[in-house]
């Protein structure tokens, strides 16, 4: 009888002691599920940690980028010589979301920066001259090469054919050096300089024969550089000049700002576009 009873109870001893090594093991397993599931919660959560403090760095940067062009901004718009009117606000009705913007252009400043101010500018325009000067003070004031500014030749009908030679003379002058192009703009913008030949070619010692084979363009190779920013201006629905897209380089989210604006509202328009994305 004690050896049945004896038997039972190993038995029993046995089930239980299984049954506890089976327990054991699917608590482990839990366990280690739950290990593993709050490794990768632990790794999500280090990794928005991690985006957040980029996007802060980003701001901080921003921040201190925006606080020395505005010191600087005030001075920047206060005009040296007699300026047209202020120029009427337009209504933005830009199809900027099924053009395909083409940004491999003559560029000025860091071609590698977060925002892109690109400028359709027309050398008839006198609101264009006024405005040639915001860009290029904003570039050059901003820190961590954060802006860079591209430069479209956009002629507006009204003004032809002046404005299309003009754009080529300066495309001519340009391709003797680089330079050239940004200290055109500067004097154009300042009334410094007329865009003809004499000035050009005198002022910037331009080798004459190899400007003026330029200027014949046998080839088609400026004018068709002119024709593909007027289309482009075309297919965006620019109707009048200075437009200026910011294109954020890093989200390729895209703002126009149309007419000749002060430089402060390219600051908050750029402010405004990296908070988004913060």
């Amino acid at each position: 009888m004690n050896s049945k009873k004896n038997k039972t109870f190993s038995g029993i001893t046995a089930t239980a002691l299984l049954l506890l090594v089976i327990v054991g093991i699917l608590g482990l397993v839990g366990l280690w599920k739950i290990y593993q599931e709050s490794k990768d919660t632990n790794a999500l959560l280090t990794s928005i940690a991690n985006k957040q403090e980029s996007g802060n760095q980003d701001l901080a940067k921003l921040d201190k980028s925006f606080k020395k062009i505005i010191e600087l901004s005030e001075e920047t718009n206060t005009p040296s010589q007699p300026q047209p009117q202020k120029q009427p606000t337009r209504v933005s009705g830009l199809n900027t979301d099924n053009v395909k913007i083409k940004t491999d252009v003559l560029t000025y400043g860091n071609k590698e920066a977060r925002f892109s101010l690109v400028t359709y500018m027309d050398f008839q325009c006198p609101y264009c001259q006024r405005h040639a000067a915001t860009p290029r003070t904003l570039v050059d004031s901003a820190n961590e090469g954060l802006v860079n500014w591209k430069w479209k030749n956009s002629p507006l009908p009204m003004h032809e054919p002046i404005a299309s030679e003009q754009a080529k003379k300066f495309i001519c002058a340009g391709k003797q050096d680089e330079k050239h192009y940004w200290d055109i703009v500067a004097k154009w913008g300042s009334k410094e300089l007329n865009v003809s030949d004499a000035e050009l070619t005198a002022k910037y010692k331009l080798d004459t024969e190899k400007y003026e084979t330029c200027l014949k363009d046998e080839n088609g190779e400026v004018k068709n550089a002119i024709e593909a920013d007027k289309a482009e201006s075309m297919q965006l629905g620019i109707s009048a000049t200075p437009t200026t897209l910011i294109i954020d380089n890093k989200t390729g989210k895209v703002k126009p700002i149309e007419g000749a604006v002060p430089m402060d509202q390219f600051i908050t328009a750029i402010e405004e576009m990296a908070k988004k994305d913060s």
